[in-house]
């Protein structure tokens, strides 16, 4: 199996702080990779330089085999960020539309590709309501539909089920472990460990910009003779 992701010698700075080091990181067809990581890490710093959002200093990234300094590669993945970040003005279809427009989707498709992104989570409020009325929750389910309009080939995703109803979550969590299944590459930065232990194939832990342990849920416990991957955690963080 191929790398979707691949990180090599990824380093970012802000001023005089050193965010990331010397980072590298692959992900593979068909796996589920979690990035942990106490706050201020690194983590959503290495997310936003994966999706554009932010120049990175040095190294090479590679999404889907494309160089991220060729724009193209965006098409490849779905970014959903730890915040929702929505077009209030917009109802919920004019708002999936938008997104397929912007992915270049046929026009012949997009009607059937929107509701397809409104049945996978169900969407609590009346979609016909301006999204800046949406709860947290469904605002955030929206982030989800959008990004899963262009069928990516990986999805890069910074807290998950923050807002999320426990139903949601169930349901999101499943539609993951699926994705990967069907070959597409998860790359998922979540601070519940739980949820890691879960779904996740592999794991890194980053601490103070550093991949501190990365390996199989069974080969990180191994490894630090530790029966959790809780216990690993917080015995690779506690002890920088």
């Amino acid at each position: 199996m191929s790398n979707l992701i691949e990180i090599e010698n990824f380093s970012k700075s802000f001023g005089n702080t050193k965010s990331v080091s010397n980072l590298s990181i692959s992900v593979k067809e068909g796996e589920i990779y979690g990035f942990l990581g106490p706050n201020g890490a690194g983590k959503s710093t290495t997310i936003k330089t994966l999706v554009g959002i932010y120049k990175k200093d040095k190294g090479n990234i590679k999404i889907n085999h494309i160089d991220i300094n060729d724009i193209s590669y965006k098409q490849y993945f779905g970014y959903i960020p730890d915040e929702p970040y929505v077009y209030e003005g917009l109802n919920a279809t004019q708002f999936l539309k938008f997104f397929a427009e912007m992915y270049s989707i046929d026009k012949s498709q997009i009607d059937k590709k929107v509701e397809d992104a409104l049945n996978l989570f169900f969407i609590d409020e009346d979609i016909n309501l301006q999204v800046q009325d949406f709860s947290r929750g469904s605002k955030q389910k929206l982030i989800i539909a959008s990004a899963l309009m262009h069928s990516p080939k990986i999805l890069i995703i910074d807290e998950p089920m923050v807002g999320l109803d426990p139903s949601a979550s169930v349901k999101f969590i499943q539609y993951m472990k699926d994705f990967a299944k069907n070959g597409g590459s998860v790359f998922v930065s979540t601070h519940s460990l739980d949820i890691a232990t879960k779904i996740c194939d592999r794991v890194g832990i980053i601490d103070k910009g550093h991949l501190r342990m990365e390996g199989s849920i069974k080969e990180v416990e191994e490894f630090s003779k530790k029966s959790s991957l809780e216990e690993v955690f917080f015995d690779v963080v506690n002890e920088q």
